[in-house]
């Protein structure tokens, strides 16, 4: 999901363009415009865009760090990815296949 948020032919220019709700980049709090400066401690400079999809887009659940530049300010932030399915549950939806639905749908299926 993280991967959705950024936007760059080239990585070392990657930006927040966009955040979903709910996401990890929601809950870890990024702001649109938020310029990456490094990623897992590794300057975007030095990455590739397959490189930044796959630490982007880990096997595993594994904590992403993220060092932006926010109005002149280097700050830092913890990213924990998690599956759609989950992200949903979090916020009281859970997934048909229909699409989201809530959680109070006794079918689950959104009829």
């Amino acid at each position: 999901m993280i991967r959705q948020v950024l936007h760059a032919e080239n990585p070392s220019e990657a930006v927040v363009e966009s955040i979903s709700y709910p996401s990890p980049a929601f809950e870890g709090k990024l702001l649109l415009g938020d310029k990456l400066l490094r990623v897992n401690g590794s300057a975007m400079e030095s990455l590739s865009r397959d490189q930044l999809e796959q630490v982007l887009r880990p096997v595993q659940a594994t904590e992403i760090v993220l060092e932006v530049s926010r109005a002149g300010k280097q700050m830092t932030f913890h990213i924990f990815p998690v599956t759609y399915q989950e992200a949903l549950a979090k916020i009281g939806r859970r997934l048909s296949r229909f699409g989201p639905t809530s959680s109070h749908c006794p079918s689950g299926n959104g009829f």
